[in-house]
């Protein structure tokens, strides 16, 4: 079946449920996913290290920009590459029955949410931290 498209055409219209089985076949949903997760992970860690070591307040800003740049590249190499145990290899290289891509998606949901876990501690560490602050009574000086 080497470079012959896998999906189902009807007429000249390709069937989105046939493009969306690809997606997932080929862990590009997930890959995203990974991807958005990390960015706000490591956009997350920017916006509380930056000021600590000096640096504007803007760097947050352009990394999400760079992030939301690079994101369709990311989304294209997903595509067309497979994570295999031997490296990254071309999606062509082998038929879609030996691929591994669905051992590699549950590798792929660990890792999502490892770094929604890093992403999200802190997130509620902050907001119990504000809540407990208000809760807490006024002491007045004399």
């Amino acid at each position: 079946m080497r470079g012959r498209s896998r999906f189902r055409y009807r007429g000249d219209c390709l069937k989105a449920g046939a493009f969306f089985g690809e997606l997932k076949r080929r862990n590009v949903l997930r890959v995203g996913a990974f991807y958005a997760a990390a960015v706000w992970a490591l956009a997350q860690g920017i916006a509380q290290l930056a000021p600590s070591v000096g640096l504007p307040d803007w760097i947050t800003r352009w990394f999400l920009v760079a992030a939301v740049i690079r994101f369709p590249f990311w989304i294209a190499f997903a595509w067309f590459y497979e994570l295999t145990p031997g490296g990254m290899k071309r999606e062509s290289e082998f038929a879609p029955e030996d691929s591994i891509a669905q051992h590699t998606g549950k590798k792929f949901d660990r890792w999502i949410i490892a770094i929604m876990a890093v992403a999200i501690i802190p997130l509620v560490t902050n907001i119990v931290a504000y809540l407990s602050m208000l809760a807490a009574p006024a002491v007045r000086k004399c």
